[in-house]
């Protein structure tokens, strides 16, 4: 089960980081530590998009 937890994760993130334009595909399976770091520059990423928006209206 954690393995299959664990895959969905980094599938999802690779997912993000390709669809937002946040760096190259990433090899698969990550570390949990690479993991975060990605998640946390998605977060980032989309709440700077998301000030663009806001500023733009």
């Amino acid at each position: 089960a954690y393995l299959s937890l664990k895959h969905d994760r980094d599938a999802t993130v690779q997912r993000i980081v390709v669809q937002h334009n946040l760096g190259s595909a990433v090899v698969i399976p990550l570390s949990d530590d690479m993991a975060l770091n990605l998640t946390n520059r998605a977060k980032a990423r989309l709440k700077d998009l998301q000030k663009d928006l806001s500023a733009k209206r």
